[in-house]
This record gives C-alpha cells, sequence and structure tokens, in this order.
C-alpha cells in the first residue's frame, strides 16, 4: 500500500494543533534550493513515503455498506449536482464534518478531532479504527485505537488533503448517561511514546498494529464518501499531494472540465493544471506543482516564487545558474497571456549520472521579480525525461499563466 503523502500551505504539512499536537506528527518540509533540488525531491519523498505509524487493528466493524453512502436517485441527476454545486462553489462554504455513523465512542471521538483547528483546510474528516475499549471505569472510559484524520480543500469538484494526522493512541470517555464527552486523549506523536503509552496494556498495542493499510484506506474512503452524501455535495473525487485520484465511492465521474483547476496565488498569478497530473503545494514563500507519479518518484516540479534580491530578470536567472557550472543563453520569450519574459535552460551534472534539468523563465511584475523554475532529474532507468519532455509536460500551466492586478 502507498505511504501516506501530504503537503501543506507550508505544504508539506503540519500537525493539526497544540490540543492535537499529541494525535500525530507529520515532519514540517524544509525549502531547498535550485542547487539542492534533489535534497528537496528526497525530502518531499521521505516525507510522503510516511513516517506515519501502523495502527489500527484486526478487525473493525463497518458501520455502513458503501453501497449507500452516495442516494443514486438523489446524486446522479445532472440539474441536482448542478444545484448542489453551486451552492458549495466556494471552499470555505463546505459544511463541516459531522458523524454519521452508528458507534457511540467513534461519533464523539470523530467530531472530537475534526472540530479541531489545524489550521489551512477547509474541512477535516476523520477515519479512525477502534482496537478495544475498556468500561470498567464509567468516568474514564478507556477507547484505544488508531486515530486518522485529514484536512481537505475543494479543487472544482475534488476534495484535496491539504494535511493531516496519523496516530495510535488512547481517548478518555466519560459516561454521562447515554451520552459520551471526551475528557482527555493520549496521543502520543513517537513510536518509543507509544510503546511505553502502552506498555501496561498487554497486546493492545499490537492489536492496533495489526490494523491494515487496506483497512485503513477503506476507513478512508468510507468516511469521505459518508461526509459527501450526508450533505448531498458535488464531489467526485479526492486525492493527497502527488498520488492518483480517486474516485468517491459510487459516485458520478468526473467531467473533464472539472480535471483542470485554476489556482490564484498570493504571489498575483493565476494558472491552470490538470488535477491528473500535477499536484499543488506551497513551500515557504514559493507556489509549487509537482508531476503525479505514485510510487515513481522524479522531482518533476514548477516551482514559482518571487526572487527578492534580483534586480531584474536576467539576475534573477543568472543567481541560479550560479549554482552550476553552465554558462547558457538567455533570451527573451513570450509565456502565458502574452508575458514578455527571460529565458534559460540548463543542466547540473552529478558524479553519480544523475542529471538536473532546469527551465528558467523570468519576468517583472508589479510586486517584483518573479522567477518560474521548470525542473526534473533525469536518472537512468528512473527517469530520463528531456528538456522538451518536461517542456511539453508544463505546457499547459505555463501558457495558461495569468497576473493578477494589485
Amino acid at each position: 500500500m502507498k505511504g501516506f503523502r501530504k503537503i501543506t500551505a507550508t505544504l508539506l504539512i503540519a500537525a493539526l494543533c497544540a490540543s492535537l499536537a499529541a494525535c500525530g506528527s507529520e515532519d514540517d518540509k524544509e525549502k531547498k534550493s535550485s542547487k539542492k533540488s534533489k535534497d528537496r525531491t528526497e525530502d518531499v519523498r521521505e516525507e510522503d513515503s510516511g513516517e506515519y505509524e501502523e495502527e489500527d487493528e484486526e478487525e473493525y466493524e463497518e458501520e455502513e455498506d458503501p453501497e449507500e453512502f452516495y442516494d443514486e436517485e438523489d446524486l446522479t441527476d445532472g440539474e441536482e449536482y448542478e444545484d448542489a454545486a453551486s451552492l458549495y462553489d466556494d471552499p470555505n462554504d463546505l459544511p463541516p464534518y459531522v458523524y454519521t455513523g452508528t458507534d457511540e465512542y467513534l461519533g464523539v471521538i470523530s467530531e472530537y478531532l475534526a472540530g479541531q483547528d489545524g489550521g489551512g483546510s477547509t474541512v477535516y474528516i476523520p477515519f479512525s479504527i477502534i482496537a478495544e475499549v475498556d468500561t470498567s471505569d464509567p468516568e474514564d472510559i478507556l477507547v484505544f485505537g488508531s486515530y486518522n484524520v485529514d484536512g481537505y480543500e475543494l479543487y472544482n469538484t475534488t476534495l484535496f488533503a491539504s494535511n493531516g494526522s496519523r496516530g495510535r493512541g488512547i481517548f478518555h470517555l466519560r459516561d454521562n448517561g447515554g451520552s459520551y464527552e471526551v475528557i482527555g486523549a493520549d496521543l502520543p506523536m513517537t513510536d518509543q511514546e507509544s510503546t511505553e503509552l502502552f506498555a501496561p496494556y498487554a497486546g493492545i498495542d499490537d492489536k492496533i498494529r495489526a490494523i491494515t493499510e487496506e483497512e485503513k484506506e477503506r476507513a478512508r474512503e468510507e468516511a469521505i464518501a459518508g461526509y459527501v452524501n450526508a450533505n448531498g455535495l458535488h464531489i467526485t473525487q479526492w486525492g493527497d499531494y502527488g498520488w492518483p485520484l480517486h474516485a468517491v465511492l459510487n459516485a458520478p465521474p468526473t467531467a473533464e472540465e472539472d480535471q483542470f483547476y485554476t489556482y490564484v496565488s498570493e504571489l498575483g498569478y493565476a494558472v491552470t493544471y490538470d488535477l491528473r497530473e500535477l499536484s499543488l503545494s506551497h513551500m515557504g514563500s514559493e507556489d509549487m506543482l509537482g508531476k503525479v507519479e505514485g510510487d515513481l518518484f522524479s522531482g518533476t516540479f514548477m516551482v514559482v516564487r518571487l526572487a527578492e534580491d534580483a534586480a531584474d530578470p536576467d539576475e534573477a536567472l543568472q543567481t541560479e545558474i550560479s549554482r552550476t557550472d553552465e554558462k547558457p543563453e538567455i533570451t527573451d520569450a513570450t509565456i502565458g497571456s502574452g508575458i514578455s519574459c527571460r529565458r534559460a535552460e540548463w543542466n547540473a551534472e552529478l558524479d553519480d549520472g544523475r542529471i538536473f534539468r532546469y527551465i528558467g523563465y523570468s519576468f517583472n511584475t508589479e510586486r517584483g521579480v518573479m522567477l518560474i523554475l521548470l525542473e526534473t532529474t533525469y536518472e537512468k532507468g528512473v527517469s530520463e525525461m528531456s528538456m522538451e519532455d518536461m517542456a511539453a509536460f508544463f505546457a499547459g500551466p505555463v501558457d495558461s499563466l495569468t497576473l493578477m492586478q494589485q
């Protein structure tokens, strides 16, 4: 099963918040210079391949038949879908998550997790799995399990995971005579802390670890579909950074036009890209569109940032080129909506045979000098993208580039 891949609006992921911080950690990505783009590639790869601890138990109850998540009579009609879409075409209008299952313990825990303010996401959808419950003390019911939650933003009809948390732990609930409330949670952030936490409870840690990735993925799929169906939303697919998109259970196909998303950046530009080919992330003050590759990872990105220290477009490009031994020609070019710019392309060869390929565009904007870097790592037998291939791959977003007026 694939490792969990995410990137937030420092995108690559933040832990949920102080009150949820112990619920599982996600390492923040450090921005790398273009000279060290492979380091950035490997950092992202490491995070995405997941240093999330494996948890979750041998068996869990499927609370609803996934076939029931979509009411096909209501949700496959084109007109009704369009009406629903008009209500939620602004990501900020997405309704909050509400648990719709039947497990009272899971219900109060899920709404606790979904209610934490992690920032940067529209809606949090938990998909936790309970391994065992100790009800010997109604004032302190112990619920052992795998506690997982993802924050999603809406891109057309796609829920895109922008941050999240994974962790195994113990929730403490109080029985209030027919209802339950969370009175505490032990949610360690490291494997060592988890081992210490579960030490007094024989076999519990093993039971949670025995939950398979397939079970967790199934729980996640059902949680997303449950949220979509409960709110009658026109959402057809969901995805993680760098991985192929998934259809929402029993949802109608995604319309071709909805596969193309226009992103309006705080840097003062707009760009349209294919959600099936590229994933959007943010690293510090730069935007990054990364190639959707799944298990293969070639470090193929379109990076956009303001070259704050550059006096003009040529200096912005020369700064990047100076990190290599190349001396390419810088030429005039036109991109996007008639934007006049300076362009260069160059390679950086490594002793191990890898080659970093770059195409750079730079131009003046009202905010300063903007720099666009297309980059990939050529490695024989792994990814053999040529300079021409890279230019063709990013032609769509580069040609769509529009500058916004302040």
